[in-house]
């Protein structure tokens, strides 16, 4: 944070020596942005949102990965493929990690601004999930 308030104070100077009104210009902008994204906070409610949406889908992933084997060579909706499961697990973990962090963040830090990308990675762990049941049509997806 420190280098990025140096670079803009830097280009602030340069500007105002320089009297250039077109960049005088982007560099309002451009702080104008910064103070608007520094001030934007992660709601509540998306936080809920998400995190729930995630636990409906790992639900039903656990009720797929909790059934029988299926025969080699046989995939029906009533048995379990391992390379399915596979790919069931490997998303479950990473949006349990991704939602584990959303919640704890949230807790320690609330109304503060977070981590987009720890977001952004349990609405993809949720969208793997919904993929793959959309492929294998796992729970009644098609």
């Amino acid at each position: 944070m420190r280098r990025l308030g140096m670079a803009a104070a830097l280009v602030a100077l340069a500007i105002t020596l320089s009297g250039c009104a077109g960049l005088q210009e982007k560099l309002q902008v451009f702080q104008q942005t910064w103070q608007t994204a520094k001030s934007i906070t992660l709601n509540k409610t998306a936080v809920t949102v998400a995190v729930s949406t995630f636990r409906a889908a790992e639900r039903t992933a656990t009720v797929y990965i909790r059934q029988k084997h299926c025969p080699v060579g046989i995939q029906k909706p009533t048995c379990m493929s391992p390379p399915i499961r596979e790919q069931l697990v490997v998303a479950i973990n990473q949006g349990n990690d991704a939602a584990n962090a959303l919640l704890d963040f949230w807790e320690k830090h609330p109304n503060e601004l977070g981590s987009e990308g720890v977001y952004d990675a349990l609405n993809a762990a949720t969208a793997g999930l919904k993929s793959i049941f959309a492929t294998y049509k796992i729970g009644g997806a098609s």
